[in-house]
Order: structure tokens, then sequence, then C-alpha cells
């Protein structure tokens, strides 16, 4: 999250806007500790976006996703080595091995086409999440290598989701 406060500090600086860029940063913190009082406890949550019916990015260290999920106070199931840009890109199998998780589907720009039906689509629906009926599925409202305005609009979406569901037991 470090990073993304002085990239945005350094824009600002490069283009006279320092102050703006100040404000910014200052703005996203204050509203996200005010998304953070609205978390009720949760289980880990796995965060994907569907390459195809088979394979997923899953993203973790080094992604907006993860700065914000620490931001709000929550945890990324995903754990495993990800590459430059915060993902890890794997096999709907290996998805399996992280049952604990709650899932958060990302909707792509460009749909694979069971984002919206995930609960009877091949494989997907008997990951254990969708199983439970507990997996959320996020509009793409946002720029998954994007910064403050990005990171928010996920935050909101993300707590949105996660208000509207039912409680559930936060694992781990």
């Amino acid at each position: 999250w470090t990073s993304l406060d002085i990239f945005t500090l350094e824009i600002g600086t490069a283009v006279n806007q320092r102050e703006a860029a100040e404000q910014l940063v200052s703005n996203t913190r204050s509203h996200l500790d005010t998304l953070k009082s609205d978390v009720k406890p949760q289980p880990p949550l796995l965060i994907v976006q569907l390459v195809n019916e088979h394979y997923a990015r899953v993203y973790g260290d080094n992604s907006m996703f993860q700065g914000v999920l620490k931001q709000l106070g929550l945890r990324n199931a995903w754990t495993e080595k990800t590459n430059q840009w915060g993902y890890s890109l794997v096999s709907i199998r290996e998805l399996f091995n992280v049952a604990e998780a709650r899932l958060v589907v990302l909707e792509s720009a460009f749909p694979v086409g069971i984002e919206n039906h995930i609960d009877t689509s091949g494989m997907w629906r008997y990951l254990p999440s969708v199983r439970r009926g507990d997996f959320i599925v996020l509009p793409s409202s946002f720029w998954i290598a994007g910064v403050h305005p990005s990171a928010l609009r996920f935050a909101e979406s993300l707590v949105e989701a996660l208000e509207e569901q039912a409680p559930v037991e936060a694992a781990g």
C-alpha cells in the first residue's frame, strides 16, 4: 500500500499537482478507515478473475486487491507466489486446496460467460464456497492495476457485497 501512496505522490509532483495527490492519498485512507469500521469478521477471501472455464487469475501479494484487503483488516486466502502484477494463473483444481476461503469473483471486462451463473457451471459449482452459497461476484467497476480510485471502487463494492451476504463464521 505504501508503494501506491508513493507512486501517487510522485506522479502528483511530476505534473505539478502534489497537493491534489496528497489530498487523494488522505481521502482514500480516510474512506478506507470508514469502510473498515463497517466490515464484520470474515473468513479468508480468495480473489479470482476467470480466464476460461478451467483457469483463473488468483490475486495475492503485489496486487492492488491485497493492499485493499489489508487496509480493511481482511485476510487473503491466497498465499502462493504471484507474478509482478500480483496474481497466479491457476487451474480450478488448485482452488479446491483453499476450502475455507470465501470466493470473490471479479467480473472481467471480457466476461468468460460463467461469472453470473457460477453455481451451475462445470467444476466451479463444486468449489466449497460455491457449494456453501457464500461466494460473491463483483462488477468490473475498477481496474486491476489501478491505484487509489480503483482501490476505493473495489473496496466499496466488496464491503457492500459482504454486507448483503448472510453472515458466515470467520474461519481460522
